[in-house]
């Protein structure tokens, strides 16, 4: 019943990790014991916030977008709580409003008599 979700699931934390050591990875690499003075940039953006930060964020976009609108898929998630029982039996509106009032004359647990 979950294959889809599980498998969809499993891709997304694949991506994640993946964007997730590139920024930390990259920004390191690239930032971190840079000489002090004057800094490259790309587009006036330290060139490791655009490569650390800015491209993975783009392609993470570009892949949730890719990835929810062409490969993830709709699955039937069955009957309404509403209209189906604990057991699995149908319920009518009569077996409703009896449990309902059923409860409601019920004394609270706890409290004082």
């Amino acid at each position: 019943m979950y294959v889809h979700g599980r498998r969809e699931a499993v891709v997304i934390l694949a991506v994640w990790a993946t964007c997730l050591i590139w920024t930390v990875g990259t920004s390191y690499a690239l930032g971190y014991g840079a000489p002090t003075g004057a800094v490259e940039t790309i587009w006036g953006i330290p060139h490791w916030v655009f490569w650390g930060v800015l491209v993975p964020w783009v392609a993470a976009t570009v892949f949730s977008l890719v990835f929810s609108l062409g490969f993830m898929a709709d699955d039937d998630l069955g009957e309404a709580l509403d209209d189906v029982g604990v057991d699995g039996a149908d319920v009518d509106e009569a077996d409703v409003n009896e449990a309902a009032a059923t409860a409601r004359d019920r004394p609270e647990k706890g409290g004082s008599p």
